[in-house]
């Protein structure tokens, strides 16, 4: 009997266990997507409207709405991210709404978009107790753990020539390592070295398309030292590649380009706003 009861409860517990192994990302636009394991969310950057003058892909005016209501896929999230101050990955009013309906999540950002918040949403007061903002100088990373997710927060550089305060994000979710790294590139010296991402068995990474490509106009080519940095100091086991540029125009070149590029890593992308792929344990499973 005591034989049967401990199968029993070993059996409950692998089946946890491998629950807990499986994650979804789910792709909003641009570099905005949703991270998702049996009862935990993440949303990053994906709070913004506009992205049409850049040829990025943008989520639909229903999907804006589910985000700022708390709706559909989009409820019970526990962490928000802003990675930094841009148009094409938040606007103050659906973020602060999404927050805001989501009574238990909690918002990291920078600085600069806590203080535009403040100032552009009527109601920061009802919000602002659920707000964090690391206080990092370049290369700097801390962690932490916030509604029972650990993250490290890294600040980077964003890519030239703009210049504006940035943090890259490793997620701890549905026992896969999760890394954002914003609008980085990987062409500031020692940057990634910094952070020992090596060491912490990266998951997934997704990565600015600029990491591993050079886009003039309409053509595409490999970057080789930005995928230098990635092997070199990322390591990952799968890669996304966001923030596409007018993808329609080079998307038979990326292809190729991705085929020569995969034997040491996968590399996905997403061409439509709310498509999702499945991991668990590293590989995926659906799409």
């Amino acid at each position: 009997m005591k034989f049967k009861i401990l199968t029993f409860f070993i059996l409950i517990a692998s089946l946890i266990s491998n629950a807990q192994d499986s994650i979804s990302i789910s792709f909003i636009g641009n570099e905005g997507v949703l991270i998702s394991s049996p009862g935990r969310k993440v949303i990053i950057d994906a709070f913004f409207k506009r992205a049409d003058e850049w040829g990025l892909i943008a989520p639909s005016v229903k999907t804006l709405n589910d985000i700022s209501n708390a709706q559909s896929e989009f409820d019970n999230i526990d962490l928000l991210i802003v990675t930094h101050d841009h148009i094409d990955h938040y606007n103050p009013v659906i973020l602060g709404n999404c927050l805001k309906n989501n009574k238990s999540a909690i918002l990291v950002t920078t600085a600069d978009v806590n203080a535009k918040l403040n100032k552009k949403y009527s109601s920061y007061t009802d919000i602002s107790n659920r707000i964090y903002v690391p206080d990092l100088v370049w290369k700097e990373v801390k962690d932490t753990s916030l509604n029972g997710i650990n993250i490290s927060c890294m600040n980077v550089k964003h890519h030239a020539p703009d210049v504006v305060t940035q943090y890259a994000f490793l997620v701890e979710i549905g026992g896969h390592n999760v890394l954002h790294t914003a609008s980085s590139d990987g062409s500031f010296p020692g940057e990634y070295e910094a952070f020992l991402l090596n060491e912490k068995e990266v998951d997934i990474a997704l990565l600015h398309e600029f990491f591993l490509f050079t886009i003039t106009e309409s053509t595409i080519q490999k970057n080789q030292s930005g995928k230098n940095v990635v092997d070199s100091y990322i390591n990952p086991q799968n890669v996304f590649v966001q923030h596409l540029y007018n993808l329609n125009s080079y998307k038979e070149d990326l292809d190729v380009l991705i085929e020569e590029m995969s034997d040491s890593y996968p590399i996905y992308y997403f061409e439509n706003s709310l498509e999702s792929m499945t991991f668990k344990n590293s590989k995926l499973i659906s799409e």
